[in-house]
C-alpha cells in the first residue's frame, strides 16, 4: 500500500506575520526546504500528496459556564447531531478573540511559497471545517481512490516528519512530539520516513497482516504453522539476525518493537503482538475476541429508539438497518457455536468476555432468540448466564427490565427479517 503525504496547517494565520499569530507566527522557510524534499521524493515514487486547508466557522460561548468558554461552531447537518461531544477540548487554541482561518479570509489562504509548492507537487486540496478532525471531508474517499484499498489509519501507519513540523516555541514542539508518540503515531526523521515509506509501498495491499520472522527459528516455525493451518493470508518479512548490523536493531524495527526482538505479528488493524506464544494465543482465541466488536458496532443505531426523535423517517430507516445487520452478524456466531460450546473453543475465554455482554445486552433489550431461530445462541446464552463469573459481573439493577427496544423494532420492521 503506497503511503500518502498530508500537508496540514500551512496557512497564513499560522505562518505569516500578518496572520492571527502576528509576531508569534511560525517561520516556514526551513520547514519548506524539508517539505520540498519530501514532496519531490513522494512525487518521484508516484505516491499521493494532498494539502489540507482549514476553514473554521464562528466561535460560540458556552452559555452555562461560569466564565466564557469558547468553542468552534459545528458545520450544519444531522450527521453527528446526537453524538456527545468534547467540543471545547477539540477546539483547542483555535478559539481566541480573533478567528483563525475564517472562510474566504486571507488568513485561511496559503502563503505564496506554500501555494507554489502545492501547485507543483500536490494532487489535490481538501478543505476541512471541523476542529482537530477530518469529519465530513473527502479525505477518506481520496485515500481509498489513491491507494486502491481501504485505508488502515492506525498507530503504525501514522507518521510525522520531525523536520517538517513546528510550533510557536521549542517546548510546544517537544510536547506535541511526545503527545503524538504517546497517543496515535510515530515521529521520525526525514530519512527514516523515506525508508519506512518505501518498505510499506513495496508490500502488497492485500493482505496487510505482516509477520516479522527469522529463518530456522522454532518460534517462527510455530506461528507460520498456525497461520497456514488457519488459512490466514499474510506478508512475510524476513529479518537477518546474524548480519552486521542486525536488521532487528534498525530504527524502523525498533519503532515496532522497542525490545528489538522477533517474533512480531502486525495485524490488519495495526495491532502488534510480540512473542510466538502470545501470537499463537492471539490467533486462536483473540481472533474471535476482536471479531466480537463487529456485533457491538452494528447494533449501535438501535439505541436511536431511546431518543425522542426516533419516529423520524431517517431514524426509523437507520433502526431497521441496524436490526437487520445485527441479525446478519448474529448468524455468524450461531454458526461458530455449532461446533463449540463457547465462541472460541471448548472452554470459556477472553473471546467470550468480549462477546457475551453484547449478546446479553440485546436479550435484555428484548431480542427474542427463539423468534429469530438462533437456537445455538440461546443455549450459549443460558450456559454463560449461569456461570459464577457472569453472575458476579452483572450491572447494578440488571434484574430490572428496561425499555423493550426489540418489541418496538418488530412493530416497525413487521416482524423477524427471517419471516
Amino acid at each position: 500500500m503506497p503511503p500518502a503525504l498530508l500537508i496540514i496547517d500551512l496557512q497564513n494565520d499560522f505562518v505569516s506575520p500578518s496572520g492571527v499569530l502576528k509576531d508569534k507566527h511560525i517561520p516556514i522557510a526551513e520547514l519548506l526546504t524539508h517539505l520540498s524534499s519530501a514532496c519531490a521524493i513522494f512525487k518521484a515514487h508516484g505516491w499521493p500528496i494532498v494539502a489540507i486547508r482549514s476553514e473554521y466557522l464562528d466561535t460560540q460561548i458556552k452559555p452555562d459556564s461560569q466564565k466564557p468558554v469558547r468553542y468552534l461552531s459545528r458545520p450544519p447537518g444531522d450527521k453527528c447531531r446526537d453524538v456527545p461531544t468534547n467540543d471545547e477540548h477539540l477546539s483547542g487554541t483555535h478559539t481566541g478573540k480573533r478567528k483563525f482561518c475564517a472562510p474566504g479570509s486571507t488568513g485561511a489562504a496559503f502563503p505564496a511559497a506554500v501555494q507554489e509548492l502545492v501547485s507543483a507537487y500536490g494532487d489535490t486540496i481538501i478543505t476541512e471545517g471541523w476542529f482537530s478532525a477530518f469529519t465530513e471531508t473527502e479525505l477518506h474517499a481520496w485515500v481509498v481512490e489513491k491507494q486502491k484499498s481501504k485505508p488502515a489509519l492506525c498507530t503504525s501507519q501514522v507518521r510525522v516528519i520531525r523536520e517538517c513540523m513546528a510550533a510557536t516555541s521549542p517546548s510546544l514542539s517537544q510536547d506535541a512530539f511526545q503527545k503524538i508518540e504517546r497517543c496515535y503515531g510515530q515521529v521520525l526523521g526525514i530519512d527514516a520516513i523515506f525508508s519506512t515509506a518505501a518498505a510499506s509501498a513495496a508490500e502488497p495491499a492485500d493482505p496487510h497482516r505482516t509477520l516479522c520472522w527469522v529463518s530456522g527459528s522454532i518460534p517462527s516455525w510455530r506461528v507460520m504453522l498456525c497461520l497456514a493451518s488457519g488459512k490466514l493470508a499474510y506478508t512475510r518479512r524476513r529479518l537477518h539476525v546474524v548480519s552486521t548490523p542486525k536488521e532487528t536493531r534498525s530504527a524502523e524495527f525498533a519503532a515496532i518493537n522497542p525490545r528489538c526482538k522477533t517474533l512480531v505479528l502486525i495485524d490488519e488493524d495495526g495491532t502488534v503482538v510480540i512473542e510466538s506464544m502470545a501470537i499463537l494465543y492471539y490467533e486462536t482465541t483473540l481472533q474471535r475476541f476482536h471479531e466480537s466488536e463487529n456485533l457491538h458496532n452494528v447494533f449501535e443505531d438501535i439505541e436511536l429508539l431511546c431518543l425522542p426523535r426516533w419516529k423520524e423517517t431517517s431514524n426509523r430507516e437507520r433502526i431497521v438497518d441496524a436490526y437487520r445487520n445485527t441479525l446478519a452478524e448474529l448468524a455468524f456466531w450461531e454458526g461458530y457455536l455449532k461446533t463449540n460450546e463457547f465462541v472460541a473453543g471448548k472452554v470459556f475465554s477472553l473471546a467470550d468476555c468480549a462477546f457475551y455482554p453484547c449478546l446479553a445486552y440485546l436479550v435484555h433489550r428484548g431480542l427474542d432468540l427463539d423468534k429469530e431461530e438462533f437456537g445455538m445462541l440461546k443455549t450459549y446464552y443460558e450456559r454463560v448466564e449461569e456461570m459464577s463469573c457472569a453472575i458476579e459481573a452483572l450491572s447494578v439493577k440488571y434484574e430490572t427490565v428496561g425499555k423493550n427496544l426489540f418489541l418496538r423494532i418488530y412493530e416497525i420492521a413487521g416482524g423477524s427479517s427471517k419471516e
